[in-house]
């Protein structure tokens, strides 16, 4: 009852409204239109993509040199007859250095007596090495067999679900009907 001893219905208390609540047309993102989360992720992984692209030929020489190992020049050096700890030779003209002395089979010869050098090397990465393959030649084919307990078959149902095409599956997305085949 209103102020005047009127009866007032449910439908005048609520003109215009609707009485399921749920979606009101013209509100929300429009469909289709992609959120901010989203924008962002995109712009992001562009972002990765364009600093990766620049970088391909050294990503790629790094992973082969990977593949086939890596090797060091170390050297000790002698001071006053006491031998120091092994340096990791870093500098580029003293490797080339001591590279050329050895094919030119001088070998130690014009190396400063207190000096000794010395090479490691370790043995190839096979993930990468797998990972250089899978990129070439395609990644293989496994295969899973599955048993139950003590090699057993497996007990259950099986589904078999139908294959959908993505035209039917924009279509049921745009009448809200669901895609059977």
């Amino acid at each position: 009852m209103n102020d005047n001893g009127e009866t007032i219905t449910t439908n005048e208390i609520n003109e215009g409204k609707s009485n399921r609540g749920g979606a009101r047309p013209g509100c929300g993102r429009p469909r289709g239109k992609p959120s901010e989360l989203t924008l962002l992720r995109k712009r992001t992984e562009d972002a990765l993509h364009e600093r990766i692209l620049h970088r391909a030929d050294e990503i790629i020489s790094n992973q082969l040199q990977l593949s086939k190992g890596h090797s060091y020049l170390y050297k000790i050096v002698t001071t006053k007859g006491i031998k120091g700890k092994p340096q990791l030779v870093k500098d580029q003209n003293e490797i080339i250095r001591y590279l050329a002395r050895e094919e030119d089979c001088e070998g130690q010869e014009n190396i400063p007596a207190n000096i000794y050098y010395y090479i490691t090397t370790e043995k190839p990465d096979n993930q990468a090495i797998n990972s250089m393959l899978d990129r070439v030649f395609g990644k293989a084919v496994s295969r899973v067999e599955m048993t139950g307990k003590d090699g057993e078959e497996l007990k259950g149902t099986v589904v078999y679900l139908p294959q959908i095409n993505a035209n039917d599956l924009e279509a049921s997305q745009e009448t809200g009907n669901s895609v059977t085949k």
